[in-house]
């Protein structure tokens, strides 16, 4: 198991707390990434005149809940007026989350069946070295 889900595999320091955790990390963040894919597939298949509906649906849904989430921001921010522009930004918002969706589905999917890490630039090889490995 991966540096994220240790404490699950080592049983001298297992906390139930961890383990309801590990399940709705499992249920919310990869789970339900995957599903919704399978839906329009599913949808596209049995009901293809519904496939526009349901992406434009669901695109108004998110575009939404960003402007309801930037309005609660402007609402209480200290500088309004500079935060206010992130409104501008909920139509396009939609995109960028999507594509962190996507970045976060194949991390947890890494993380999950890979015994071996990647390595990244992000700490020197020396620490790299020391840190230690679940």
């Amino acid at each position: 198991m991966g540096r994220l889900l240790r404490n699950i595999s080592n049983f001298k320091k297992f906390q139930f707390g961890d383990f309801c955790a590990f399940i709705l990390d499992i249920i919310f963040n990869l789970a339900l990434l995957l599903v919704f894919p399978i839906y329009l597939v599913l949808v596209y298949v049995y009901t293809p005149q519904l496939i526009w509906f349901i992406l434009v649906a669901t695109y108004l849904f998110y575009t939404f809940m960003n402007l309801w989430q930037f309005a609660i921001v402007v609402y209480f921010s200290d500088d309004r007026k500079r935060d206010f522009v992130f409104i501008l930004y909920a139509p396009i918002f939609f995109i960028y989350s999507l594509y962190l969706k996507i970045a976060r589905t194949f991390a947890y999917v890494t993380e999950l069946f890979r015994k071996q890490y990647l390595r990244d630039g992000y700490f020197p090889e020396k620490v790299w070295d020391e840190m230690p490995k679940y």
